[in-house]
């Protein structure tokens, strides 16, 4: 296990439109200011529709498909929780990673991967802490 030191850059808020893919607009976001560092800090806001990806059991392999994966589709929620990185792949592209939980009824909360399937409705913000480029990815 390690730990590492980083300084933060700037925050940046990102307004997400009702019907936009939250993936989406956090791939414009990253995008748009340049970001190639940063940590996702939250999310709140109304969801028109959600899907949860989650590891339903772990390969021999150690590399998950999506048979080993479980996915739920939900149509309306509220967003709780949202977190996650934004970090430099092996080739320079941006690489987003983001769990969050969102409140499906009144007595159920859920939580997973974000996937690409998931649509924002109103009121949608995340705030993302953008990291100095000089700050390692551990």
């Amino acid at each position: 296990m390690g730990s590492t030191e980083g300084r933060e850059k700037e925050l940046v808020k990102v307004k997400v439109d009702a019907g936009e893919r939250l993936l989406k607009a956090l791939e414009r976001a990253v995008k748009e200011n340049g970001i190639r560092k940063g940590d996702i800090l939250s999310g709140q806001g109304n969801l028109r529709e959600v899907e949860f990806r989650n590891l339903r059991r772990f390969p021999d392999s150690g590399v998950p498909t999506d048979k080993d994966r479980l996915f739920v589709t939900v149509r309306g929620a509220e967003l709780v929780r949202l977190n996650g990185h934004i970090f430099p792949a092996w080739d320079g592209s941006p690489v987003i990673h983001v769990h969050f939980s969102a409140k499906i009824k009144e007595e159920d909360t859920l939580g997973g991967h974000l996937t690409e399937k998931t649509i924002a409705g109103e009121g949608v913000m995340i705030t993302i802490s953008v990291l100095e480029e000089d700050t390692p990815i551990v």
